[in-house]
């Protein structure tokens, strides 16, 4: 842990933005090399797909349903939106597309992506519907099964290429959120505080320094409760879907949102995202609970609300308008001032 620490934050310290992009491609290629081998020996190994549907649909009756046969429709639905709004409200996600050189690289950026995620998140299913064909048992641990499937029945150079996948999603998640938590502290929360008109060399050097500080801060909980960062992510997702993705479909897809109501509905979804998700892991709500739906709910209204409550913002509105009608050449680093909504 302490190796893995100390090459992380190492690795944002000098790499920044760059040593993300240049982590997530790596790893990207990599797990489509060993997804593209895994899933076809993994149908072969359970005895082909009629064997694999036929063990999985007795042993876990709508295993292929739209529900898993685990869990029900508002559990679904929750998780849904976990996923859709979180990735929309992702921090890391939106980092990289304010990196683009234009908008014409960030709307073909995101339609690469989309056109390589579901291609590959489908062959994900078909490996793990081959997983609970071979693996049955219940004390199977879902998260490592693909890992002893390949060590089991591939040779070791995809196990290894599998292996270096899953280094490099581990390193692209940590420096991702790392340096997503040091921007947003030098940018948003030191420059506001000290009130002065810090360079950008400045802002570097601060922004590095919180890599570090966030980076040590972090060693204890995988030290000692690592199970603590998966409850911390969940919450980030939560928040992030349920505040920011909600946030961002309203910033675009309706002009009379205000700055006001910006600000009230993410102070809401954070407040809501982060007690209905502490009290969930408590075990204080019901099983079936989930709180995402509320806190979406909640935020809807009151964006809506303090919406028609407030003045328009002149330069909110002109934002709106060009984003809706974008120039697909249009370079942010060429605008000589900042444009906030």
């Amino acid at each position: 842990m302490l190796v893995i620490t100390a090459v992380v934050i190492v690795y944002t310290f000098f790499g920044g933005q760059k040593a993300v992009l240049y982590t997530d491609f790596t790893q990207a290629v990599a797990f489509l090399l060993a997804v593209v081998v895994v899933v076809p020996l993994s149908i072969s190994a359970a005895g082909g797909w009629s064997e694999i549907t036929a063990t999985v649909d007795t042993d876990q009756p709508g295993f292929f349903g739209a529900t898993g046969g685990v869990m029900g429709l508002l559990n679904a639905t929750a998780l849904f939106f976990v996923w859709f709004l979180g990735y929309l409200g992702h921090p890391g996600f939106l980092t990289r597309f304010y990196a683009a050189r234009s908008e014409r690289d960030a709307i073909k950026t995101g339609i690469a992506v989309s056109a390589v995620y579901l291609p590959f998140w489908a062959l994900i299913g078909f490996a793990g519907a081959a997983m609970r064909s071979m693996y049955p048992g219940a004390d199977v641990d879902t998260e490592t099964v693909l890992v002893q499937f390949v060590l089991d029945h591939t040779p070791a150079i995809i196990a290894g290429v599998l292996f270096a996948a899953i280094l490099g999603a581990i390193l692209s998640s940590a420096d991702t959120w790392l340096l997503t938590a040091a921007s947003s502290g030098s940018h948003d929360l030191l420059r506001q505080v000290s009130r002065r008109q810090w360079t950008d060399s400045q802002l570097l050097r601060r922004t590095k320094c919180l890599v570090v500080l966030l980076g040590l801060a972090a060693l204890p909980f995988g030290l000692w409760r690592p199970t603590y960062i998966t409850d911390m992510m969940t919450i980030a997702y939560t928040v992030a879907g349920a505040s920011g993705g909600v946030l961002i479909l309203f910033s675009l897809y309706w002009r009379r949102t205000t700055r006001q109501a910006a600000w009230s509905g993410l102070t809401f979804g954070v407040v809501a995202a982060v007690g209905g998700r502490i009290a969930q892991l408590t075990g204080a709500t019901p099983e079936w609970f989930d709180p995402i739906l509320p806190t979406l709910v909640g935020t809807t209204l009151i964006v809506v609300v303090v919406s028609l409550m407030t003045p328009v913002d002149a330069a909110a509105t002109s934002v709106f308008d060009r984003i809706r009608r974008p120039d697909p050449d249009y370079d942010p680093s060429a605008s000589s001032t900042k444009e906030t909504v």
